[in-house]
Parts: C-alpha cells; structure tokens; sequence
C-alpha cells in the first residue's frame, strides 16, 4: 500500500475528531 493512503486515513480521522468535537459543543451551547 502506498505511504499516502495512511496519511490521507489521518486526516480524514482529524477532521471526523474536528467535526464531532463541533457538532457536541455546539450542542452543549444550544
């Protein structure tokens, strides 16, 4: 496999972490 399928794997988890950590606290604030 390819180096840069890993690297693509992370940032599609960073930016799934980003968006959940988002939509609670936007949550929380409503």
């Amino acid at each position: 496999m390819p180096e840069h399928i890993f690297e693509v794997l992370l940032i599609v988890a960073a930016i799934a972490i980003a968006l959940g950590v988002f939509l609670i606290a936007v949550t929380n604030y409503a």
